[in-house]
């Protein structure tokens, strides 16, 4: 397993033990592209992210949940690392349909972006769908059209991730003019 090697150090700077602390590999999906463009992007998920969307796919009623994907993107290498999906109470929901509130609002979200100096910001979103199909649906298309329109000036692409009970798909949603 990888991990990361961390040496702690007193106040005054000295270092006082090292630890190693274990990450499991990340689940990786190829992602495509919610406006028909050919290059490949990937999508690197923290198991336990992803567990915690599956689980709320799992246990949800008659209505569609969702939330936010937190981590980096990488443009040169193409790759969208989430290490965080949160789940936030909607809306607007129904067995079709998903209304999310804006991102970064729960406590949860705020305490991440905080603890992380910025380092970890939102990469998209994840949500269910109820009908057993993880394709994008005539609202997921027009919400990654709203998002391409209404992100033009930040040069970076999106995750939307759909969980049914056929699978785990992932869109990345581009920047309109990128």
């Amino acid at each position: 397993h990888g991990g990361i090697g961390i040496n702690y150090v007193t106040s005054e700077g000295y270092p006082s033990g090292w630890k190693w602390l274990t990450v499991p590999p990340f689940t990786v999906l190829p992602l495509d592209t919610a406006t028909g463009r050919e290059d490949k992007w990937e999508l690197r998920i923290h198991p336990e992210a992803l567990s915690r969307a599956v689980e709320k796919l799992q246990k949800q009623d008659a209505r569609e949940s969702g939330g936010y994907l937190y981590g980096r993107y990488e443009l040169a290498l193409r790759t969208l690392t989430v290490v965080e999906a949160f789940a936030v109470p909607p809306l607007d929901s129904s067995a079709t349909t998903l209304l999310l509130p804006p991102a970064g609002n729960t406590p949860a979200e705020k305490m991440l972006c905080e603890s992380s100096s910025g380092v970890l910001t939102v990469v998209g979103s994840w949500h269910t769908h109820l009908n057993g199909n993880s394709d994008l649906s005539d609202t997921d298309r027009r919400q990654a059209e709203t998002f391409a329109r209404n992100n033009r000036t930040t040069p970076r692409p999106m995750v939307m991730l759909i969980l049914s009970s056929a699978g785990v798909r992932g869109y990345v949603v581009y920047p309109e003019n990128w």
